[in-house]
């Protein structure tokens, strides 16, 4: 083999190892996010029978699309029921893909039946690989 010919190689070769590093340091670096906002649900003096309703914002904050995979709601910390007097009302279908910086959003709905103090928590899971589930509590102080 001539010497241009070796040359043109090497250059080739340079060029499709460099090429090889970039584009896995930027695929390293591309994922989801989420941000949910509130970070918790304060249920206020909402009168027995009336429908109050709380809007639930999940924010896609990475650099790839945010897949909202599961929302639920659970009992509060310390206790194993879940307050009747909560629902969801989540229009989207699920799992759903929400784009970079769009946001998805739902309701959590409370109909006390009665006086005692309701609560509970809401369980969001994405693929967020640092936040896989936010864990929102929802509360009702005396007033």
């Amino acid at each position: 083999m001539n010497v241009e010919v070796r040359m043109l190689l090497r250059f080739g070769f340079l060029v499709a190892l460099s090429l090889a590093a970039c584009s896995e340091e930027t695929v390293s670096q591309v994922r989801p996010a989420i941000h949910v906002t509130p970070e918790a649900i304060d249920l206020g003096d909402t009168p027995v029978g009336q429908l109050k309703k709380h809007q639930v914002d999940i924010v896609s904050l990475g650099s790839a699309p945010l897949t909202v995979k599961l929302i639920t709601l659970g009992p509060a910390v310390g206790s194993t029921t879940v307050s009747q007097d909560l629902a969801l009302n989540v229009a989207e279908m699920l799992p759903k893909i929400v784009a970079t910086s769009q946001t998805m959003t739902f309701e959590v709905q409370h109909i006390p039946r009665d006086a005692i103090l309701d609560s509970g928590a809401l369980h969001i899971q994405s693929d967020d690989p640092t936040l896989g589930e936010v864990i929102v509590p929802i509360t009702q102080a005396a007033t």
